[in-house]
C-alpha cells in the first residue's frame, strides 16, 4: 500500500512535468528568495476600491507567502497569496476587521513552475492553480485597507529577522495584477505576460533593474528589490522531503497536518506546514536547508513526532511513516510550554534570583515532562521535576513534581478561558501542605506564575508576587 502511494505521488510529478513548464524557464534570469529576510517592496494597491481583480504568479520550489498587503490578523485586513495550510493561510483577504476568506492551495509540486491565480468578480472568490479550478466561494469584498501598508513579494509586511515565519522562499518568476477577472474555466496558462489596458502591475524578468523590480504597467508602480537575488532559474537545487502518512492500520491518512522545524514547533527559525492529499502524501520543498530538523504530524488525537532528520542541499529523502494515539488534545493549551523558560527577581535580602524552567514531551505527546532549578546569588537552592499527564480512570488532567529530596506534590490540572491552575499538596510526614498555583501566557514567549490557594468554594486565591518567565534559547 506504501509503495502504490509513493508510485501517486511520482505519477503526480510527471503529469505536472508534462504540461506545466514554461518555455525556456530553465535558461531564464528570474529572483530568488531564500526565506531569510528577502523581500520586495512595492505600492501599495487599494483592492478594496476595485470592482473585480486578479492577482497571479509564476512561482517555483515555493513555500511559504508570496504576496502580502496588510497586516493579517491585526483587527487591520490583509490580503495575500501563500502556500502555507490553514484556516487562514493560503490565497485568501479578510473583511470586516479581519474575518478571513481563504482557499488553500497546498504545498507546490517540487522542481515545476506554478501558475497560481487568485480572483474576484464582486461577489465571488475564486483560485486556479496550473489553470485548473481549486475552488470558488462567496466573499465579500477585501478590505478596508490602511494606504500606509505595503504590498510585499516574499513576505509579510511585519516580517523581520526576528519573525523569519513570516518570509517565502522559492524562485518567482512573473506577478501580474488586473482589475478584471481574467479566467472562468479551466485554461493553459500563459508564459509570458504583457501590459494591456486591465494591466494594474507588472512584474516580468525584464523588470529587474538593480535594486528595483520595473513596473511594466502604464502606472510605473515600482518595486524595491531588499535582498532577493535575480539569479538563474535553476540553480538552487531543492531539498525534498516527502512521503506517505498512514494511520494505525497502515491505511494512509488525508488531510493530517505535518510541520516540519529546525528548531522548537511554532517558535523556530525555520517552520513549514502542510497537510497530506487524498494519497496521504506529503512533500517539502526547502531552497536552504538546515543540517538537523524534527517533524510532527497530527490528525485529531493520532500524532508522531520524529526527531533528527538530516537533509543535505539537493537531497531528496523519502520519508512514510504512520501516526498513533494520543492523549496530546488534553494538552493543546501547552503547545507552547515546550522549551526553556527563565525567571528573573530579587529576594528580600537584595540577591538576584534565578528561576529555570524546561518544559518537553513525551510519550507520543501525551506526557509533558518539565524540571526546575531555583538559584539565589547563582548558588542552587531547589531543584525538581514533574510531569503533567492525563488520567483515564478519573478522567481528568492531573501533576505529579518530586523535589531534590524526592518528596512527592500532586494534585489536578484545572484549564479555564484564561489561566490554567494546579491544585496540588505535598506529601509529608506531618500531612499534606497545599501548594496551588496559577500560570498563563502573555504571548508565545512569556510565561506568568502566581502562587495562591484554593478557597471554601474551590476557586483559586492567587497571593503574592507575579514571576515573569521569559522563553530562551
Amino acid at each position: 500500500m506504501k509503495t502504490r502511494s509513493v508510485l501517486s505521488l511520482a505519477s503526480v510529478f510527471l503529469l505536472l512535468v508534462c504540461t506545466f513548464n514554461p518555455a525556456s524557464a530553465a535558461e531564464e534570469q528570474v529572483l530568488f528568495f531564500d526565506g531569510d529576510n528577502d523581500f520586495v517592496d512595492c505600492p501599495f494597491i487599494a483592492f478594496d476600491k476595485l470592482n473585480a481583480f486578479t492577482i497571479e504568479v509564476w512561482v517555483k520550489n515555493w513555500g511559504g507567502y508570496i504576496v502580502n498587503q496588510g497586516g493579517g490578523g491585526d483587527p487591520e485586513n490583509g490580503i495575500w497569496l501563500s502556500t502555507d495550510e490553514g484556516p487562514t493561510d493560503g490565497c485568501a483577504w479578510e473583511t470586516d476587521q479581519g474575518k478571513n476568506h481563504a482557499i488553500n492551495i497546498g504545498s507546490l509540486v517540487p522542481d515545476q513552475w506554478t501558475h497560481i491565480a487568485l480572483q474576484y468578480d464582486g461577489k465571488i472568490q475564486s483560485v486556479f492553480l496550473n489553470g485548473a479550478l481549486v475552488k470558488r466561494q462567496e466573499a465579500p469584498k477585501p478590505g478596508p485597507f490602511d494606504a500606509s501598508r505595503k504590498l510585499t513579494i516574499g513576505a509579510t509586511e511585519m516580517s523581520r529577522p526576528e519573525l523569519p515565519w513570516g518570509y517565502g522562499s522559492g524562485y518567482l518568476k512573473s506577478l501580474r495584477i488586473s482589475s478584471v477577472v481574467r479566467y472562468l474555466e479551466r485554461f493553459q496558462p500563459a508564459a509570458d505576460w504583457t501590459a494591456d489596458a486591465k494591466t494594474l502591475m507588472l512584474y516580468t524578468p525584464a523588470s529587474v533593474q538593480k535594486s528595483r523590480l520595473a513596473d511594466l504597467s502604464k502606472n510605473g508602480w515600482h518595486g524595491d528589490i531588499r535582498g532577493a537575488r535575480f539569479i538563474a532559474a535553476d540553480e538552487i537545487e531543492p531539498t525534498i522531503l516527502s512521503g506517505v502518512v498512514t494511520d494505525p492500520e497502515q491505511r494512509p491518512l488525508a488531510d493530517v497536518y505535518i510541520g516540519l522545524s529546525n528548531g522548537i514547533p511554532y517558535i523556530n527559525d525555520h517552520y513549514l506546514e502542510n497537510k497530506t492529499n487524498a494519497n496521504g502524501e506529503y512533500h517539502f520543498i526547502l531552497n536552504k536547508p538546515s543540517k538537523c530538523y524534527r517533524l510532527y504530524a497530527r490528525k485529531d488525537s493520532l500524532i508522531q513526532s520524529l526527531a533528527d532528520i538530516h537533509l543535505k542541499q539537493g537531497e531528496r529523502t523519502l520519508l512514510n511513516f504512520s501516526v498513533t494515539p494520543s492523549a496530546y488534545l488534553k494538552f493543546s493549551w501547552a503547545k507552547y510550554l515546550a522549551g526553556h523558560w527563565l525567571s528573573k527577581s530579587i529576594t528580600k535580602e537584595g540577591k538576584e534570583r534565578k528561576a529555570f524552567f524546561n518544559c518537553e514531551w513525551a510519550n507520543n505527546h501525551s506526557v509533558l515532562k518539565w524540571d526546575w532549578t531555583i538559584q539565589v546569588a547563582d548558588q542552587n537552592v531547589e531543584k525538581g521535576f514533574g510531569l503533567y499527564g492525563w488520567d483515564p480512570l478519573h478522567k481528568q488532567l492531573r501533576v505529579w513534581y518530586w523535589n531534590v529530596d524526592t518528596e512527592l506534590a500532586e494534585g489536578t490540572v484545572e484549564v479555564g478561558k484564561e489561566k490554567i491552575v494546579v491544585n496540588a499538596a505535598w506529601n509529608k510526614t506531618e500531612g499534606k501542605k497545599p501548594i496551588a498555583h496559577a500560570w498563563w501566557f502573555e504571548d508565545i514567549n512569556t510565561l506568568l506564575l502566581q502562587y495562591g490557594q484554593m478557597n471554601a468554594a474551590g476557586a483559586f486565591e492567587p497571593s503574592g508576587e507575579i514571576y515573569r518567565f521569559t522563553r530562551v534559547p
